[in-house]
């Protein structure tokens, strides 16, 4: 028997039982196929909002925590581990209507952050070949704003789980979480039935099939689309926020590009649709990627909520049953945040982060 059982092998999920875990409690984690592979696996990895000055209070708290403490975690990681979540601030370029450029500027002034309105000049110095600002829409260049590579994250945080001892079932299916009164009896899976003192729910867009009343929050499978570019080196310097989409560079001569947001169920297959327009997007943003070669098209099925806002609370008739999912576009930056929160409700301990916004009513 297990102190926690996490239900869900996402990143969110992998980093709940890793703080679980470092906190001295002996965990299980279930996963249903295998570890990262849906919506964390998918993502793009910007560890930020993709307009930070139009996100609400309550998102805005949690990405801005994982924003100051993933350089020490991926340095942890990176010590436990030997492997390189490639985690570094290239910035990011978010076009913005002109008459936004005082609240955006206002934004990084309360946040702490560094912000410049870019000129023409500005964005040909930074961004050469790009096409993004015009007489309605202005450049704001975040050089703060980092990003990390999904599936480097997801292999870090896997090993550092196996280190610490967490018991890692994958293919997985949970069948059921048995209740017995205000208990969580078990959780009863494909394989076998699981009891612990503590069950954690981060099982990303799966989350209501397990518990319906979270479709009263919304929480579903949003699809979202990406391609990926191969292209020269250095190319592009900044990751770009334009036209309802992003493109980011990696380090090694890829770019991505992203992302639809489609309401199809579980259906996780890409479209032809997709491709045309994702890639319109972006030869219109940088057209040399006209000449470039697509390389990769995937999609992978967000946790969607009504307003973006995850769950991050003890259930109210199970006292041992904490959710965590919800997490939309946001779950990778965050996740560190998330994961704390999580934690102290199984501790029962008051959390170190606000956690009133997420409470599940």
């Amino acid at each position: 028997m297990s102190d926690v059982v996490v239900i869900g092998g996402g990143v969110i999920g992998m980093m709940s039982a890793r703080v679980l875990a470092l906190r001295g409690a002996r965990v299980t984690l279930i996963e249903r196929g295998r570890l990262g592979a849906q919506s964390s696996w998918a993502g793009g990895g910007i560890l930020s909002a993709l307009i930070p000055w139009q996100t609400t209070e309550a998102i805005s708290r949690l990405i801005l925590w994982g924003h100051y403490h993933y350089p020490s975690l991926v340095e942890m990681l990176n010590s436990e581990t030997d492997i390189d979540a490639q985690y570094y601030r290239s910035g990011m370029v978010v076009t913005t209507p002109v008459t936004d450029i005082d609240t955006a500027h206002a934004w990084a002034v309360e946040q702490g952050f560094q912000a410049e309105t870019l000129s023409n000049e500005g964005v040909a110095t930074l961004l050469p070949e790009t096409k993004i600002i015009d007489e309605t829409h202005a450049a704001i260049y975040l050089p703060e704003i980092a990003q990390i590579r999904n599936p480097r994250l997801i292999k870090a945080l896997a090993q550092s789980l196996r280190n610490l001892g967490v018991l890692i079932q994958e293919g997985c299916e949970i069948k059921e979480i048995v209740t017995q009164g205000r208990r969580v009896a078990g959780v009863k899976t494909s394989a076998q039935t699981y009891a612990a003192d503590h069950v954690v729910l981060a099982a990303g867009a799966w989350a209501a099939r397990l518990m319906p009343e979270l479709v009263q929050r919304q929480v579903q499978p949003i699809r979202g689309e990406m391609l990926l570019y191969k292209v020269a080196p250095n190319l592009l310097s900044s990751m770009i926020v334009a036209e309802g989409g992003y493109l980011i560079p990696r380090q090694d001569g890829h770019i991505l590009c992203g992302s639809t947001v489609e309401e199809v169920g579980f259906d996780c297959s890409t479209t032809q649709n997709a491709l045309s327009q994702l890639s319109a997007r972006a030869e219109c943003l940088l057209p040399s990627l006209k000449k470039a070669s697509i390389v990769g098209h995937w999609a992978g099925l967000r946790p969607g909520s009504g307003d973006g806002v995850p769950v991050l609370s003890r259930h109210s008739e199970y006292d041992n049953l904490t959710v965590n999912c919800g997490h939309f576009r946001n779950g990778i930056a965050m996740a560190p945040a998330s994961a704390q929160i999580v934690a102290d409700l199984v501790e029962g301990v008051e959390p170190a982060i606000d956690g009133a916004d997420y409470v599940l009513v």
